[in-house]
């Protein structure tokens, strides 16, 4: 009896010890808990105060702090004014790496008190968007017009923009310029000169261009380094002229794609204009052998003049896409030849429409005839000799009331007369003309009988 006894208790002991022995750890489960975690330790960043015009740069510092890659999805920010800087190549973190994210504040044109924000989107389920903000006051020491972007608009070589450059001065005493600078070989100059508005002195910029700047857009900026009492503050002024010359024209481009235009067409007209008092004279104009070019002045004066320059199509231009150069040549001293690009599509000699005709044996009228038109140019008489079908379920009617009206259009109607298995059939129209170059043509069938 005490034998089986110590038995029992033996066994017993040995259930205790493995029943407290660990789970075997699940890896599978260890590798798909690893995550990303974003961390920033400032997410609110105070830029102090800024004088109007600066552009400063605020920085976070991005964390992951997780065991798996940081991915930043997309970064937005809240206004135009802040101009976020990350290389895509920076947009992936792994644990235990971090991340400067800059944005440049545009400060142009604000006043007083700002609060901006950024929003950064990552893979982070517990952050999927991060809000970012920065804060700060701009002071205006004096005023700018424009604030930004100045477009001085259309300019003659060797005369002054339109548009001028006003800064005034402002509450924290008069405003001097002590230098103005252009990018070297940026054919502008520009030229201060001292004005009084609304009882507050400032200077008025006047922008002239050179007389050897090349026709065309100039894009640059002008830097001003500008003195209020002891503050010396630098303004960069983004700046766009377009330099243009005797004449002018309208359209840049002539593109003529959104429709084919038949052969003996005419393409949008081009104009070609010149101001203050300048008279000039198209001499010729060429756009290779499929075009004629034809012009005619449409207005003659000591103010303006105009001239309207024409393509017209040739007969034997080719089907399809084309583009060319149109070159007109003129009298002008400035601009003896004025090229423009010339694009479109020139229509097949024959068309059909609809290209591709459907009958549908569903018990309607309205399934079981299609009508279409074949065309010619508008130049050309259209002759269709014959029209065959290889179904002979399928029977072509003339609209012979409908087609008299014009010469270089035929009205048909195909019919799906004889009775089919059900099924999809593929057929093809055959058509016979007497057009040149176009004699045969196939027009596509398809008959669907559910």
């Amino acid at each position: 009896m005490p034998r089986l006894a110590s038995l029992v208790l033996v066994s017993m002991a040995t259930t205790v010890v493995v029943a407290q022995l660990p789970p075997v750890p699940d890896q599978s489960q260890a590798v798909d808990s690893a995550k990303p975690v974003l961390f920033v330790k400032q997410p609110v960043l105070d830029i102090g105060e800024v004088i109007e015009g600066d552009r400063p740069t605020v920085t976070w510092v991005l964390e992951n702090r997780g065991d798996a890659d940081l991915e930043i999805r997309q970064i937005r920010p809240g206004c135009g004014c802040t101009v976020v800087r990350l290389k895509e190549e920076e947009k992936v973190l792994p644990p235990g790496t971090s991340r400067e994210l800059k944005a440049d504040f545009h400060t142009e044109g604000r006043k007083g008190k700002q609060r901006k924000a950024v929003s950064v989107f990552t893979n982070d389920p517990a952050t999927p968007m991060l809000k970012l903000e920065f804060v700060g006051k701009i002071k205006s020491i004096y005023t700018i017009k424009p604030p930004g972007m100045v477009n001085l608009g259309a300019a003659r070589r060797g005369s002054a923009a339109g548009k001028k450059i006003e800064i005034i001065s402002g509450s924290e005493g008069p405003v001097q310029i002590a230098d103005i600078q252009v990018p070297e070989g940026v054919p502008l100059r520009l030229s201060p000169e001292q004005v009084e508005v609304d009882g507050a002195t400032g200077f008025r910029i006047r922008v002239q261009v050179e007389d050897h700047a090349a026709l065309g857009t100039i894009s640059t900026q002008a830097t001003l380094k500008l003195r209020v009492g002891d503050i010396e503050h630098e303004r960069v002024v983004p700046m766009r002229c377009v330099v243009v010359g005797d004449l002018t024209w309208t359209p840049k481009v002539l593109d003529s794609t959104r429709h084919s235009v038949q052969r003996g067409t005419r393409l949008p007209a081009l104009t070609i204009r010149s101001e203050e008092g300048f008279a000039f004279q198209v001499l010729d104009g060429d756009a290779g052998p499929f075009f004629d070019v034809g012009f005619e002045p449409i207005a003659k004066g000591p103010r303006e003049t105009r001239y309207s320059v024409r393509l017209i199509v040739r007969e034997d231009a080719p089907s399809g896409p084309f583009g060319t150069t149109l070159r007109v040549r003129t009298d002008s001293l400035d601009q003896p030849l004025i090229e423009v690009p010339v694009y479109g599509m020139v229509a097949p000699l024959i068309t059909v429409d609809p290209p591709l005709i459907i009958l549908r044996q569903d018990g309607t009228d309205v399934g079981v005839q299609r009508r279409f038109k074949i065309q010619a140019s508008p130049q050309s008489e259209l002759d269709v000799r014959k029209i065959e079908c290889d179904n002979t379920a399928v029977e072509v009617m003339f609209d012979r009331e409908a087609s008299s009206r014009y010469h270089h259009l035929r009205y048909y109607e195909a019919t799906l007369a004889g009775e089919l298995a059900k099924g999809e059939y593929d057929a093809t129209l055959t058509v016979t003309t007497g057009i040149e170059g176009a004699e045969h043509l196939e027009i596509p069938v398809r008959i669907e009988v559910p």
